[in-house]
């Protein structure tokens, strides 16, 4: 496929966001169901990690089934949408029931925003520098980035570049990929969905590391 290597940082950030929604919705909704004493920003926390991580196995499972395509990952987000809007609708009719969990709220919500907007605002103004375009070329705003920048891309790079998904080595020939992908696998299916390549790798720093 061809890749968009660069863009608006704004609406990618949006694209970025209103992708990311449906799984956070659906893992939300998922720890909801749970009964115990948690924080709404725990279940935000929790569910969020539950969400992106269970989209991107999914993802994975169905390009490995069906090939690395948009409607493969179209696919995973009804699913999970309908899942979440189903556990949505379950939890309203049973409010009183065996299943109503309703979350606590109180000064660490708060102090916890707070924090996850300071590390969002920091990890935004470090992944800023990550991938710089000079004179042309690509380049990097960190030293020690020469040599991971290379192998993230090249893994989202290469989860992109044909419809069936191999896991391989993109630095060794032949060898099978051991490298933990999953993340990069994420970001390749932002690019699937039309994501600068730039932002397939910011945006998703910023998210996994506030």
């Amino acid at each position: 496929m061809d890749l968009s290597l660069t863009g608006s940082a704004w609406l990618s950030g949006l694209a970025f966001f209103g992708l990311a929604f449906v799984p956070c919705f659906w893992g939300y909704q998922t720890l909801a169901r749970i009964r115990g004493p948690f924080y709404v920003g725990e279940r935000l926390l929790l569910g969020m990690t539950l969400g992106l991580a269970s989209y991107t196995a999914l993802c994975l499972v169905g390009s490995l089934l069906f090939g690395v395509r948009t409607a493969t990952f179209l696919l995973v987000l009804v699913l999970l949408a309908t899942a979440g809007g189903y556990l949505l609708a379950k939890g309203r009719l049973r409010q009183r029931g065996a299943f109503a969990a309703p979350a606590r709220t109180g000064m660490v919500d708060r102090w916890g925003l707070a924090v996850f907007l300071c590390s969002a605002l920091l990890f935004w103004l470090l992944a800023r520098r990550l991938i710089l375009w000079q004179g042309g070329g690509l380049s990097t705003g960190y030293l020690d980035n020469w040599g991971d920048l290379p192998l993230h891309l090249s893994l989202i790079t290469s989860f992109t570049s044909d419809t069936t998904l191999r896991l391989q080595s993109t630095i060794l020939a032949g060898e099978p990929l051991t490298y933990p992908f999953m993340a990069d696998f994420f970001s390749a299916t932002t690019v699937v969905f039309g994501l600068p390549l730039e932002f397939a790798v910011e945006w998703p720093t910023v998210m996994f590391n506030s």
